[in-house]
C-alpha cells in the first residue's frame, strides 16, 4: 500500500491525493534546519551570556562545585526551554487545527490523533535542548576560577568567528528557502492564470446525477429558459481537472493509433470558445451517424498524419463502426501542467452512446455569480428533488489540481519566514551583545569626530559581507533544489535571475533594518558615557 501510495505514474489510478517520497524528505529536512538554526541562536545567545554569568559560575566552582555537576545543571535548564517551548507548540497547533493552516496538510493535525508523533516530536526536543546546550556549557565552565573578566571570549577572535559561522549557516538557509518560495509562488501562478486553450471564466459546472442524465433535455431547456443563461453543453469528462482520461486505441490507414477521447455535445467546442483550425465544427446531425465524428487536436494530426474527411476505423480485432475526422484544433491544456500535451480528440458518439457526467453552463457576462448559483440550484432540484447542489467554477477545479503544489508553496512560505524571523532574531542578539561590549569603542571614534551614520555603516558593512558570502552559497543549493522541483513540471517558468536578486534584497533589507535599529540607540549616546562605564 505504501509503494502504490507514493507511485505517481501509474494508469487508471483514480486517487488523487498521491503522496511524493523525496517531497516528504525535502519539506521533514526543512523543518529538522528550522529547529536547527534556532539551536543556533539558543547558543548565540548562551555564549553571549558568558561575561554576566561567568562571575556566578566561578563563584560555585570555588565553593565546592564540580564542572560536571555545573555542566549537567546547564543542560537541564536547556533542556526545561526546549520542552516549555514544545508544550507551547502543542497549544499552537491546536489552536490552528480548526483554521485554514490546517487545509494544507492533508492528513490532518489533530493532537489525539498523532499521539507517536507527538513522542517522537517531544524527544526531539529533548535532544535539541542538549545539543544546543552542550557547547555553552562546556565553554562557561572551562575557565579558571581565578578568572578576573577583564575582557571576554565574546570578542575574541575565536569567539567572533564561531558567532559569524553559525549566523551564516542561518542566512545560507533564508536566502535558499526565500529563493525557493519564490519560484513555487511564481510556477503556481502560471498554472493557475495561464490560458489553458478554452474559455474558463464564465463556465459552471455541475456534475450530474443518474435521473439528470436521463433528463438532459429537460434540464438543458430549463437551464438556457434562465435569463443569466448563455448556453449549456454535456461531456462525459471534466476538462482540464486531471492527468488520466480514457484512451481509445483506434485504426487509421491500416495502422494502430492511440489518443485521449473526450465525448461531448455537439456544441460543446462553441461553448468553450475552443476555435476549429482547419475543418468544421460539430454539427447536430453529427448525432446521428452511425460511428460518431472526432476532432483531433494539433498534436494528434501532426503525430498520425490525419486529414479531415477521413475515417478512423477498429483495429485488428476490434470492430467499431467507422468515425469521421471533421476537424482539427489547436493543443489545449487539457489535463495539468505536470503532463505534456499528448494526441486527442473530442467526440461526439451516436446520440444514444452519450452518456454526459458534467454540464457545462456558459453565463452571461456581468452575472451576480450568487444569484445565478442559487438559480441553477433550483432549476437542478426541480428536475431531480434529492440531488445534492453541488456547483463548480474553474478556480476552484484548478485549485484542487493543483492542491499539493499550492500546498507545498504555502509551507515553504511559512518555512521561509519562520527561518528568516529566527535569523533575525539571532543577528538583534549578536549586534545587540557586540555593541554592548563595544560602547567604549563608539565613545572614542565618536569623540574623534565619527558621525552616527558612520557608525552604522561600520556595524551594517560587516553583516552586508556576512550576507554576499552567505548569499553566493545558497544560490547553487536553491537553484538545485528549485531545478528537482520544476522537473516534475512540463510546462513552467524560466528560472528567473531576477528571483535571486529579489530575495538578497529582501534578507538584506530586514538584516540593514535589524542592525541600524539596534545600534541606533548606542550610536547616539554621549561618548563621555560610554567611555567612563568602561
Amino acid at each position: 500500500m505504501t509503494d502504490i501510495y507514493y507511485e505517481e505514474d501509474a494508469q487508471f489510478d483514480s486517487q488523487k491525493d498521491k503522496g511524493n517520497k523525496m517531497l516528504v524528505v525535502v519539506l521533514f529536512t526543512i523543518a529538522i534546519l528550522i529547529v536547527f538554526i534556532a539551536g543556533i541562536n539558543f547558543t548565540n545567545f548562551s555564549n553571549a551570556l558568558v561575561p554576566m554569568r561567568i562571575r556566578s559560575v566561578n563563584t560555585q566552582k570555588v565553593l565546592g562545585e564540580s564542572d560536571g555537576m555545573l555542566r549537567g545543571a546547564m543542560l537541564v535548564e536547556a533542556v526545561v526551554i526546549c520542552l516549555f517551548s514544545f508544550a507551547i507548540s502543542l497549544f499552537i497547533v491546536r489552536g490552528i487545527s480548526h483554521t485554514w493552516l490546517a487545509d494544507i496538510i492533508s492528513p490532518g493535525i489533530s493532537l489525539k490523533e498523532n499521539v507517536p508523533l507527538l513522542l517522537l516530536t517531544g524527544l526531539l526536543a529533548v535532544l535539541t535542548g542538549v545539543l544546543a546546550g552542550m557547547y555553552p556549557a562546556w565553554n562557561i565552565t572551562s575557565y579558571s576560577p581565578a578568572l578576573v573578566l577583564k575582557g571576554s571570549f565574546g570578542l575574541s577572535p575565536s569567539g567572533k568567528k564561531l558567532r559569524s559561522l553559525l549566523v551564516s549557516f542561518q542566512f545560507v538557509i533564508s536566502f535558499a528557502l526565500i529563493i525557493a518560495s519564490l519560484f513555487i509562488y511564481l510556477q503556481n501562478h502560471y498554472m493557475l492564470n495561464s490560458s489553458l486553450g478554452f474559455d474558463k471564466e464564465h463556465i459552471a459546472i455541475v456534475k450530474l446525477s443518474i435521473p439528470l442524465m436521463e433528463h438532459k433535455g429537460t434540464l438543458q431547456s430549463e437551464l438556457e429558459h434562465e435569463a443569466f443563461v448563455q448556453d449549456v453543453t454535456f461531456a462525459e469528462s471534466l476538462l482540464s481537472a486531471g492527468d488520466n482520461y480514457p484512451q481509445y486505441s483506434r485504426g487509421y490507414r491500416d495502422e494502430g493509433i492511440g489518443f485521449k477521447i473526450f465525448p461531448v455535445s455537439p456544441e460543446f467546442l462553441r461553448i468553450m470558445d475552443i476555435p476549429v483550425i482547419s475543418g468544421r465544427d460539430f454539427q447536430a446531425e453529427d448525432e446521428k451517424s452511425a460511428g460518431g465524428v472526432y476532432i483531433f487536436n494539433e498534436t494528434a494530426r501532426l503525430q498520425y498524419d490525419l486529414v479531415a474527411g477521413e475515417y478512423i476505423t477498429g483495429f485488428e480485432s476490434f470492430e467499431v463502426e467507422p468515425a469521421l475526422i471533421v476537424g482539427f484544433i489547436d493543443d489545449i491544456k487539457y489535463a495539468s501542467f505536470r503532463t505534456a500535451v499528448e494526441p486527442m480528440a473530442f467526440y461526439v458518439p451516436p446520440v444514444s452512446r452519450l452518456s454526459p457526467k458534467y454540464a457545462y453552463i456558459k453565463m452571461k457576462a456581468g452575472t451576480d455569480i450568487g444569484m445565478a448559483v442559487k438559480s441553477i440550484g433550483k432549476v437542478l432540484t426541480s428536475v431531480d428533488r434529492d440531488f445534492p447542489v453541488e456547483i463548480s467554477f474553474y478556480d476552484t477545479i484548478l485549485d484542487n489540481l493543483y492542491k499539493r503544489e499550492l500546498s507545498i508553496g504555502w509551507l515553504i512560505s511559512l518555512f521561509s519566514l519562520i527561518a528568516v524571523f529566527i535569523s533575525i532574531v539571532g543577528v538583534l542578539g549578536l549586534v545587540l551583545f557586540e555593541s554592548e561590549y563595544k560602547r567604549k569603542e563608539i565613545g572614542i571614534r565618536k569623540v574623534h569626530g565619527a558621525t552616527v551614520k558612520q557608525i552604522l555603516l561600520m556595524f551594517n558593512k560587516a553583516y552586508m559581507r556576512i550576507l554576499a558570502v552567505c548569499f553566493l552559497l545558497a544560490m547553487p543549493f536553491a537553484y538545485y533544489g528549485v531545478s528537482k522541483w520544476m522537473a516534475y513540471f512540463v510546462y513552467k517558468i524560466p528560472l528567473y535571475w531576477w528571483v535571486y536578486l529579489v530575495a538578497f534584497v529582501v534578507v538584506s533589507t530586514i538584516t540593514f533594518l535589524a542592525v541600524t535599529f539596534q545600534n541606533w540607540k548606542v550610536a547616539n549616546e554621549n561618548p563621555v558615557n560610554s567611555i567612563k562605564t568602561e
